[in-house]
């Protein structure tokens, strides 16, 4: 059995055009809230990668990311970082990756959760 953990086979579907349409089928066809996350990281990561004014050379899921214990001194555990990028010009950055309803709004606490 193939598993559905991290990727979500990303091939415009027939009707599909848009990275919403896409969103879309990620809230309809995951299984449960774990699952529609990581299918979402991995949407942001493709974004991120294939867009070449986002200026990102690589991005890792926390857990995976090669110089995590090198550059942090941090484990794999979750710390509420979901991906690591690197820009182009070598910085890295966090992210935090959610899948909200389109009604929800990100607000100041939301942000707050993620930077303490």
């Amino acid at each position: 059995m193939a598993t559905r953990s991290w990727q979500l086979p990303f091939g415009l579907r027939k009707g599909e055009t848009t990275v919403g349409q896409v969103l879309e089928r990620i809230r309809r066809d995951s299984r449960d809230e774990s699952e529609k996350g990581r299918w979402f990281e991995n949407l942001v990561r493709r974004v991120l990668l294939e867009n070449p004014e986002y200026e990102v050379a690589q991005v890792h899921r926390w857990a995976d990311w090669p110089e995590r214990v090198a550059v942090t001194g941090l484990g794999g555990h979750d710390i509420g970082i979901d991906l690591v990028a690197q820009h182009t010009d070598g910085s890295w950055i966090a992210l935090q990756c959610k899948c909200y309803a389109p009604t929800v709004r990100v607000g100041k606490r939301h942000i707050d959760s993620f930077l303490a």
